[in-house]
């Protein structure tokens, strides 16, 4: 009678060199191998297989060993690897051999690389991820968990079984700023020893074309000069510096001074979506300036700052600057009332020195 306790049953299937081997002192040579597939002579309850040999001989030794019942995944106690019995003539004649079996563990190590983000805070805040293992495993990695150094996060999972296979699903790694090339579904094979997952996501930052154009308006408008800008460029937080081409202050900001005529536009180039553009005109003082972004009327100011959307933009500074002027010419009718009576009295006048001539 042979007992497996402590393992599973597909993990004792998996047993296929298993083999318990009967000799006899009294037949020399001679030997049974008893196997987990055996179709005659073997009963089998639960975990407990009993083979039945019903030619033993009274008076000899029968030894059994066994063989083959060591599984990768677990620590064995094998009771007694060799067995002897002595065949009785009367009572129970029984061989038992118990082997408890202890599945191995070991922890895994989870790590998730950030490829590509500009800045920290431009890792996703909601990240986390989910993992179910093939024998009953569950659990979800989050951000606030992990332990941190810069764009690596790290876990522990503590213990894990030796052959259990996990599945690792990310979600919630979009940021909107970026293209991102996601690792979402990982799956592995718990080890003995040096268990590492690593889950890596690459990003790539998202560019928009932004162009600054200047319009002068009103009649004292002058369409001729040079109107200055100044441009610089942050990231999305504000503060930090960003990464583009002509950098020109020891802070590392970019910033730029630009000269518009009337209708002439600049390209300020293709910007990281989400960062921080701030232009201000630094002169036309006498004008009225408004700015808008593409369509959207954003009042009247002399400093604009905004955030890189996500597709081309067109930023217009209007300048405009008119006076009324007086053409002397009045609308008032009490001139035109004079210049009428005047002509009305003189032509009374006229009238009756005709009449007193022709009565004389």
């Amino acid at each position: 009678m042979k007992t497996f306790s402590g393992i599973l049953a597909a993990d004792l299937a998996e047993l296929t060199d298993f083999q318990i081997a009967v000799s006899s002192d009294e037949a020399a040579g001679t030997t049974k191998t008893l196997k987990l597939t055996d179709t005659e002579g073997l009963a089998v309850e639960g975990m407990t297989y009993t083979w039945t040999i019903s030619d033993a001989l009274v008076g000899e030794t029968l030894t059994a060993t066994e063989s083959g019942y060591e599984h990768p995944d677990y620590a064995v106690n094998a009771q007694k690897v060799t067995t002897e019995l002595k065949v009785a003539e009367t009572g129970e004649n029984k061989i038992e051999i118990t082997n408890t079996y202890t599945r191995k563990t070991n922890g895994i190590t989870v790590v998730k690389t950030f490829t590509g983000l500009d800045i920290l805070a431009h890792i996703p805040k909601d990240f986390k991820i989910d993992y179910s293992g093939d024998e009953g495993a569950a659990g979800t990695l989050t951000s606030e968990d992990a332990t941190k150094n810069g764009y690596v996060y790290t876990w522990v999972i503590d213990p894990a079984k030796v052959g259990e296979t996990y599945t690792f699903t990310e979600s919630n790694y979009a940021n909107d700023l970026y293209e991102v090339t996601p690792q979402v579904t990982t799956t592995y094979l718990v080890k003995e020893t040096d268990n590492r997952v690593d889950i890596l996501n690459r990003y790539t930052r998202k560019v928009a074309k932004v162009d600054l154009q200047k319009i002068v308006n009103g009649n004292m408008g002058d369409r001729t000069a040079d109107f200055t800008f100044k441009v610089s460029i942050t990231e999305s937080d504000g503060k930090t510096p960003i990464v583009i081409e002509n950098v020109t202050d020891e802070d590392g900001v970019w910033r730029k001074e630009i000269k518009l005529k009337h209708n002439e536009i600049e390209a300020l180039g293709s910007l990281p979506v989400g960062a921080m553009v701030t232009i201000e005109e630094l002169d036309g003082t006498a004008y009225t300036t408004t700015v808008a972004q593409d369509d959207a009327e954003k009042g009247e100011k002399k400093s604009y700052t905004f955030s890189v959307p996500n597709q081309d933009c067109l930023v217009k500074f209007t300048n405009y600057r008119s006076v009324e002027i007086d053409t002397g010419v009045r609308t008032d009718v009490a001139p035109y009332a004079i210049l009428m009576g005047l002509a009305a009295g003189a032509g009374a006048i006229m009238f009756a020195r005709r009449r007193r001539r022709r009565i004389a």
